[in-house]
């Protein structure tokens, strides 16, 4: 091959060039073996990549908006929500005035 021309050809002329190529050679074959691996790698992760939601538009998934549309119902039915907080409160008034009245 013409790898070990040229390694051969430095070894006659000296040692140091002949460790250089050497070692740039390691490295290409290196080099060489990570690419190959990594095209390997990369086409399996290809197809084994998970697919969180079935609908996908514009980065928006369905499922999401889903979640987000139920945590408001549910918000909304709890006594947290805006009409409740106000109704709750008139309730809470009347109660205490009623109290009042009965103590009288």
């Amino acid at each position: 091959s013409t790898d070990t021309f040229f390694i051969s050809l430095l070894i006659v002329n000296g040692r140091v060039f002949h460790r250089l190529l050497n070692n740039l050679h390691e490295q290409m074959l290196a080099v060489t073996a990570l690419r190959r691996l990594l095209s390997e790698l990369g086409e399996e992760a290809k197809q084994h990549e998970k697919r969180t939601c079935q609908f996908r538009l514009g980065n928006h998934c369905l499922t999401e908006a889903l979640d987000r549309a139920a945590n408001q119902y549910y918000y909304l039915q709890s006594p947290l929500s805006p009409g409740r907080r106000r109704k709750r409160a008139s309730e809470e008034q009347s109660v205490q005035s009623e109290q009042t009245e009965s103590r009288r």
